[in-house]
């Protein structure tokens, strides 16, 4: 099946083999960033009403949690269903682990380098897969956009990135 055929259901696109290993790998990632990342990455709550600084990050990582058991179970009962691999499934899962390791890269950046070099480096690198090609714009934005993040989240929450 390619990424242009319909199933039997007329689901156009991924593949159940490709839902399924998707699911499991941001199941897994989801989990190893409620349970190591984002503690690693933040203090704990101020006080009082304040909201804590792990909140919008554990509440992202959740809401995937619970997408990836989506897609595990539908990729399931498609596979079940007799629903086969093609040609779509094999090219996203190709994107799947390029995603999983600019992730990780950026990770370990984060813990290594810090947020805002972090941050003008992939900027930058997402500038460029954009397609953008004028240098002084590149710059501009990789250096402004994570200073900006990083005083934003001083002056709204007291959090200082890492």
């Amino acid at each position: 099946m390619t990424s242009a055929e319909a199933d039997d259901d007329g689901h156009v696109g991924t593949t159940p083999a490709t839902d399924i290993v998707a699911g499991v790998v941001l199941a897994a990632l989801a989990v190893a960033a409620l349970l190591w990342v984002v503690p690693a990455q933040t203090e704990p709550g101020g006080g009082g009403h304040d909201v804590a600084p792990a909140f919008f990050p554990n509440l992202a990582a959740g809401l995937v949690l619970v997408l990836a058991a989506t897609l595990v179970a539908t990729g399931t009962r498609r596979h079940l269903a007799g629903v086969r691999d093609g040609a779509a499934g094999r090219r996203l899962m190709l994107d799947l682990l390029v995603w999983a390791a600019a992730a990780a890269a950026t990770v370990v950046g984060l813990q290594q380098i810090g947020f805002v070099a972090t941050g003008v480096v992939v900027v930058a690198a997402w500038m460029l897969l954009a397609g953008q090609r004028r240098w002084p714009v590149i710059v501009a934005a990789a250096v402004l956009f994570p200073l900006a993040v990083d005083g934003a989240a001083w002056v709204f929450f007291t959090v200082d990135l890492p």
